[in-house]
């Protein structure tokens, strides 16, 4: 039996996910949600092509699963230049900064998943906005009642 090789961490692709996630909401995000859209991202993208984006490594963490390296960025565990040029954190939230990220690494396929995700978590959100909101206007309905 030969070594089996395994992909590294990008982290040039990790910042472009990031950057784009961040650039499709408003250009600010909160760590956490930007750690969990990641991995979304990258659970998604395996199930569809058998590999991630990012090839991070996850960790389960008190909040959850995260992708270690882009943790280990945000808390400046790790130094890295690209993610520096482009995000920066402030208290829990993270903001891009200075120009927009030119996507050299991720594929047109990645970055439509980006979106795909990014879209289905606001559709998750609004839809548990309406539930709570109709479950407070008609507290007849019950939780199994409501569909």
């Amino acid at each position: 039996m030969g070594t089996k090789v395994y992909p590294e961490f990008n982290t040039q692709k990790a910042t472009e996910a990031s950057a784009l996630l961040m650039g499709m909401h408003g250009g600010r995000m909160s760590k956490v949600k930007l750690l969990k859209l990641l991995y979304l991202s990258d659970r998604k993208a395996f199930e569809l092509w058998e590999r991630p984006i990012t090839y991070d490594v996850y960790y389960s963490m008190n909040n959850g699963q995260v992708l270690s390296g882009v943790l280990d960025i945000i808390n400046n565990q790790i130094i890295e230049p690209i993610w520096k040029k482009h995000i920066k954190g402030a208290g829990h939230s993270l903001e891009l900064i200075g120009e927009n990220i030119k996507v050299k690494k991720m594929s047109r396929a990645e970055v439509g998943l980006q979106k795909r995700i990014l879209l289905f978590r606001l559709e998750v959100y609004y839809s548990l906005t309406e539930y709570a909101w109709r479950a407070i206007t008609k507290p007849q309905i019950s939780l199994f009642q409501y569909k």
